[in-house]
């Protein structure tokens, strides 16, 4: 916040802020974004209202406003009116409000969402390019072949590795963690890797790149749209996200259970791990061409 915001609404959202991260176990980088959509927040209503803010000050007709005035896409305005509500749900929790003004503000709709997994000739392609780099062909495989995020590829270190065990540690959203079992194809990819692994620091994060820097999410993002193209793919419909789509729909029509592709993905929800699937016509008429059999 500017000097000019009044410090009662600083105050309050350091502390919530600091609430979040510790009884609630959010993410630095989550606890970025809300940092972000508060302080915009504050400068614009400073601007609106013509003088500091306070808490008190926050009500609908504010909230509405703001969420009026901003010229982003529907995702990013559903995380500010997430930010303000979860503020102002703080600040009613702390006695500040009767009420939370931002609750029942109307969302923007959101595209219809249309999952794509990679076949399997457009994955290998990827894996073929990127065998000139080991470290591009692990990370591949750890989102493909082991379902990972961007941000549990990006974070993943040799510690988290069981290789008696053949199992991956992996720490994803909300401090949660869950034990993946590595398949042939990672473990291959593993062993192709690790002689080229020289970390320049001594870090512990498992994917180096060849200058012996740890790979970033914005890294893991990019490579994957580098190697897209370089395979021939168009980019813009391949994402660090497509390859998780890929290894939970590829293991549904194998007939692994919705429950261990849950699992396995480490979804909180059992209907987030089904609008992941993406199901063949062939699976659906063997579904029903022996149902009455």
């Amino acid at each position: 916040m500017d000097s000019t915001t009044a410090r009662g609404f600083s105050a309050a959202v350091v502390t919530w802020l600091q609430y979040l991260a510790e009884f609630r176990g959010h993410s630095p980088r989550t606890i970025h974004a809300y940092r972000l959509d508060l302080r915009r927040f504050g400068e614009w209503a400073e601007y609106y209202l013509d003088r500091a803010l306070e808490p008190c000050d926050i009500d609908r007709t504010l909230a509405v406003a703001y969420v009026l005035s901003l010229t982003c896409g529907a995702y990013a305005k559903r995380r500010v009116v997430a930010s303000l509500r979860g503020f102002c749900e703080f600040l009613v929790l702390r006695g500040d409000m009767a009420q939370n003004p931002v609750r029942g503000i109307p969302l923007p709709r959101l595209p219809s969402p249309n999952p794509k997994a990679l076949s399997e000739m457009e994955f290998r392609g990827m894996c073929l390019v990127a065998r000139r780099r080991p470290w591009q062909g692990l990370l591949l495989w750890l989102m493909g072949g082991a379902g990972l995020r961007r941000a549990e590829v990006a974070s993943v270190t040799t510690e988290d590795m069981d290789l008696r065990e053949r199992i991956l540690t992996v720490y994803g959203k909300g401090r949660k963690y869950r034990q993946v079992p590595l398949g042939e194809p990672v473990l291959a990819a593993l062993e192709a890797y690790l002689p080229h692994r020289h970390p320049r620091n001594g870090s512990i994060r498992l994917l180096i790149d060849e200058r012996g820097v740890p790979i970033n999410r914005d890294r893991v993002y990019d490579t994957v749209k580098w190697l897209a193209e370089k395979a021939g793919i168009d980019p813009h419909v391949v994402s660090p996200h497509a390859f998780r789509r890929t290894f939970a729909t590829r293991l549904n029509r194998q007939g692994t259970d919705l429950r261990t592709i849950q699992e396995l993905l480490g979804h909180a929800d059992l209907s987030t791990t089904a609008r992941y699937l993406e199901v063949s016509p062939d699976q659906k008429r063997k579904a029903v061409a022996t149902l009455w059999a």
